[in-house]
């Protein structure tokens, strides 16, 4: 029963975004910036289901991300539902951010766990 309510609640939820979506002119495509993590690949799905398959273009930034298997999932996600995908490689964020930032591939920093983002 709790878990038939919570279907439910979803599908609702994804109506009203669905039904949000503003209708795109002729000839206009919407264009997503595809990270590969959970997020953004829900939305991907959501605007394929709002405005076919051709319309959605989807555009990752390699930056050096220490997580690089969010840009393997991005490839993925968009080659399974047969979406344009462009890469833009921005090595030089590398240099400028990884003494700043945990994220980036080589940097020193470590990633603050969830207790200590808390």
């Amino acid at each position: 029963m709790i878990l038939e309510k919570i279907e439910n609640k979803g599908k609702e939820l994804l109506q009203e975004v669905l039904d949000s979506l503003p209708e795109l002119e002729d000839g206009k495509n919407v264009c997503l910036a595809l990270s590969g993590g959970l997020d953004s690949t829900l939305l991907l799905y959501v605007l394929v289901k709002k405005y076919g398959v051709y319309r959605v273009k989807t555009l990752s930034f390699d930056f050096g991300q220490r997580h690089v298997i969010e840009l393997d999932m991005a490839v993925k996600t968009a080659s399974r539902l047969n979406i344009s995908h462009k890469i833009v490689k921005l090595d030089y964020l590398k240099d400028i951010a990884k003494d700043v930032s945990a994220l980036i591939s080589g940097s020193e920093l470590k990633p603050k766990t969830a207790e200590e983002n808390s």
